[in-house]
């Protein structure tokens, strides 16, 4: 069954598309934050929540279709915010692929990666055995047997080498399963990474506090950049003003952190984090370390969490966050007081 507010012309609809097995009550917390300021739409795949089954192909671009006529024929015209969740964000990046000239943005939240079930089966053979087995007997009903096992299924269809072209947005969760060894966390980072690449360089966001239900743990951390999603232009010199450089040739997504490290040395702090990157502080004068800074690990999103920092005794501080490759994906200067 769908759930759904009527189309504002002026604003795009945000679409929601929910993982493996969930139905729309997954989105609840985002629907209250949300409805007041944009229109909606949520609707359950066949086989899931009250939406009955139906029979044939579930693979990705099926059901990208399938869900592109249920708004056509709902009377809901494009453009359309995408969000997606695990599988579901694969879906969506899918239907994005399809009809890009019908989608204004995507924000995709923990998706789920074409690879993924390959690594599970290299890190975690016994689990992968375990789902494999469960799908095969049909635990939860032969709809979901067949997404499971067509979530690949289709993909070479759709050009996946071409970068989206469309503002993005990723959330990515920073607290793993608990049964989740080394060896696929490092794997499942790499995996992150690539949908970085897909959809075209694309800000993310680590959500450091939260598991894969980001939308359930912490609706407000990410999804209300939903209602304004920025115009991407990864390749503009930002203007960072910094211990007498101005400015500061930094470039999101292409400056490594070896660059800045030529130009002010060896910073202040490094904090490793999740995924192999790190968060490197340089401040304008060398201080002791605040003793809020130890608490970054699990205050949430870095660049935000070092605003707890209230022992400050220097005028400026840098704070860069990196990927895994060593690559700044994000900053913030802050002005101490």
């Amino acid at each position: 069954m769908v759930t759904s507010l009527e189309s504002n012309h002026s604003v795009p609809t945000v679409v929601f598309q929910s993982g493996f097995g969930d139905d729309k009550t997954v989105w609840n917390g985002v629907q209250i934050l949300l409805k007041d300021k944009l229109p909606l739409y949520l609707y359950d795949r066949p086989g899931m929540g009250d939406s009955p089954a139906v029979e044939g192909k579930r693979d990705p671009c099926t059901i990208s279709k399938e869900l592109h006529d249920r708004l056509i024929e709902s009377g809901v015209k494009p453009p359309y915010l995408l969000v997606g969740h695990s599988l579901g964000g694969l879906y969506q990046y899918v239907f994005a692929k399809m009809y890009p000239d019908d989608v204004s943005g995507i924000v995709l939240i923990d998706p789920t990666h074409p690879k993924n079930l390959e690594i599970v089966e290299q890190a975690h053979p016994g689990i992968a055995m375990m789902i494999k087995g469960m799908q095969s007997v049909g635990i939860g009903g032969s709809t979901r047997k067949r997404e499971f096992n067509e979530q690949t299924q289709c993909l070479d269809q759709i050009s996946m080498e071409m970068p989206l072209k469309i503002p993005s947005q990723l959330l990515f969760s920073g607290r793993a399963d608990p049964i989740a060894n080394e060896e696929y966390i490092k794997e499942w980072g790499k995996l992150n990474q690539d949908w970085i690449v897909k959809l075209g360089n694309a800000p993310s966001d680590i959500i450091w506090d939260s598991g894969h239900y980001i939308q359930r743990e912490d609706p407000r951390s990410g999804i209300l950049k939903a209602a304004s999603l920025p115009t991407l232009d990864t390749s503009e010199l930002q203007p960072v003003d910094f211990n007498g450089y101005h400015p500061l040739p930094i470039i999101l997504s292409k400056t490594k952190k070896d660059d800045v490290q030529k130009l002010l040395g060896k910073p202040f702090e490094t904090v490793a984090k999740h995924f192999g990157g790190e968060v490197i502080i340089y401040n304008d004068k060398p201080i002791d370390t605040p003793m809020a800074l130890s608490f970054i690990p699990i205050l949430g999103d870095v660049l935000d969490a070092v605003e707890v920092v209230q022992m400050a005794q220097t005028d400026h501080e840098l704070i860069l966050q990196t990927d895994m490759n060593g690559v700044i994906i994000k900053y913030k200067l802050r002005k101490l007081k």
